[in-house]
Formats: structure tokens, sequence, C-alpha cells
């Protein structure tokens, strides 16, 4: 019984620490799979989770290659208000985003202005297979 009680306890311990340490690191985990999954570096210093929504502080979308251009995409804060119900669901529902100090490096890649870094960003999720 008393074996059972410290492999317990110590089992106990170990997720303590771990959500802890995940908890601590989550705007590095989450930039790390936005990152992972889009195929360009994508960075968020601060990352804030409330009752009704989301805070995320000093985001950073990096130009994948061959922009030279970096940030692409850089916003000081960005909260989102939505449930966390909504959140959890199949179709994403976001009842409100705000947006506060937004800068944008744009860049052609031809003459036309047909083919930019954003237009590469935007489609990185869609190439991407499933």
């Amino acid at each position: 019984m008393k074996k059972t009680l410290v492999i317990t306890s110590i089992i106990i311990l170990g997720l303590a620490i771990g959500s802890f340490f995940i908890y601590r690191n989550l705007p590095q985990v989450v930039s790390f799979l936005l990152s992972k999954d889009f195929g360009f570096k994508v960075k968020i210093q601060e990352l804030h989770f409330y009752k009704r929504g989301l805070t995320i502080k000093e985001l950073k979308v990096f130009s994948p290659k061959p922009s030279n251009y970096d940030p692409a995409l850089k916003c000081e804060t960005i909260e989102i208000d939505t449930t966390w119900k909504k959140l959890r669901q199949k179709v994403l529902t976001i009842d409100e985003i705000w947006l506060d100090k937004i800068n944008m490096n744009i860049q052609f890649y031809d003459s036309a202005r047909k083919e930019s870094n954003f237009e590469d960003i935007i489609t990185a999720k869609a190439s991407t297979p499933s």
C-alpha cells in the first residue's frame, strides 16, 4: 500500500511539474507548433487565456523563402473574444478580434505584382498535406 502511494505521488508530482513547464513555455510551444504546421517561422512573445478568450502579445509571422523582409507581419496585441466551447468545436467561431499596432512588410516577386510573400503565407496551409 505504501509503495502504491509513493508511486502515485511521484506520478502526480511529475504531471504537475510537466504541466507547469508547458504553461510557462506555452508561447514557445504554440510558436513551434504553428511554425511546423505552416512551414515558416511564427513567434509569439506572450499568450494569456481568459474566460472569454485569449490575448497574444508580440506576434511575428516571418516571410517564407525567397522573401527578404522579416517579419512579414507584426502585431503588438491581438485579443480574441470567444468562448472555450466555440474554440473546441470542429468549426472555429470567433466573436471578435481586436488587433493593435499592425506592421506588414509586403514584397512582390515580379513586376506585375501577382506574386508576393503574403500570397505564399496565405497559400502555405492549403498546399501542406493534412
